[in-house]
């Protein structure tokens, strides 16, 4: 189930303190209007009652969609790559048959979820991107870029990202053949075989699947 909790919020502008519930965890399975808050940005969206200024209240949330066996635990700002976390292991069934992931900010969320319903791999996803920006840094001539999952149609032999590119994090669209989900897919089985990474929560970004294509050079 989803759960709410209670907060104290001070509003930064005019000071004012209000309760407000938050939700500490959101089952997507029963709570489908929540799952495209997130997607659409106004989850975290928070309106003080005293001066009615919006602003973005981020805070920690469990994800978890059973059906599709997956949690996503957004942590706002973790540098931690992974953890262990034995309430939650206590409070649901089967949690080690589920896909864990940690995420540190809202479009990693975002992205998480998008890349699921879609029914794809994120690791996959990551190896994929990671290959991207090894592109994008070379026509570009710059380290700072960051890169989010768009969509993948097999149909028309297209998956494709958006990045963002230098310090005034300029959007870039890019998309490539199908080819190259299926080509990281190899990298991930033959580094990986068929583990699903379902003990304890992990991060997989940029830094694990440049980690796990240094493996994959390491085994040719």
């Amino acid at each position: 189930m989803s759960l709410l909790m209670n907060a104290n919020i001070t509003c930064k502008k005019c000071k004012c303190q209000s309760t407000n519930k938050l939700y500490a965890s959101i089952n997507a399975n029963l709570n489908k209007p929540m799952k495209k808050a997130i997607l659409n940005g106004s989850f975290f969206e928070w309106i003080c009652p005293c001066c009615n200024r919006k602003s973005i209240l981020l805070h920690p949330l469990l994800y978890h969609d059973i059906k599709k066996q997956s949690m996503f635990y957004l942590i706002p700002n973790t540098t931690r790559r992974y953890f262990d976390d034995m309430d939650i292991e206590k409070q649901y069934k089967d949690v080690d048959n589920i896909s864990k992931r940690v995420v540190s900010n809202i479009a990693q969320l975002q992205e998480k979820i998008n890349i699921l319903e879609q029914n794809l791999d994120d690791r996959v996803i990551e190896i994929a991107k990671y290959n991207l920006i090894k592109i994008i840094k070379n026509e570009y001539n710059t380290d700072s870029i960051a890169g989010y999952f768009n969509s993948f149609n097999r149909e028309q032999d297209r998956i494709s990202f958006i990045f963002y590119i230098g310090d005034n994090a300029v959007p870039c669209n890019k998309s490539a053949k199908s080819e190259l989900y299926d080509n990281s897919e190899r990298i991930l089985n033959a580094v990986y075989s068929k583990s699903k990474l379902t003990k304890g929560f992990h991060t997989v970004d940029i830094k694990w699947a440049e980690k796990t294509f240094e493996a994959y050079k390491g085994t040719n």
